[in-house]
């Protein structure tokens, strides 16, 4: 996820919800924090040897965004026809 492209509200309700601190952090520090706790999640799944289920999953994640993202393109095209 690119979380430059956040705003800082957005970033702090992201943060409260994957349990990331957001103690009176600026918008880089919460970006930096963002970036270190899904390197941490990273590291983690490599030590434990389950790196080809998170990548897995990663990939399920964004093939559902991508797929939410289409189906409003289509429904937009449709309503314009």
């Amino acid at each position: 996820m690119k979380f430059e492209k956040l705003k800082k509200s957005e970033l702090i309700t992201y943060c409260e919800n994957v349990g990331v601190s957001t103690n009176k952090l600026g918008k880089q520090e919460l970006v930096d924090a963002l970036y270190s706790y899904e390197r941490s999640i990273i590291d983690q799944a490599i030590a434990e040897g389950n790196s080809l289920e998170l990548l897995k999953s990663k990939i399920r994640e964004l093939s559902d965004q991508y797929a939410d993202f289409l189906k409003g393109k289509i429904s937009s095209r449709k309503e314009e026809m």
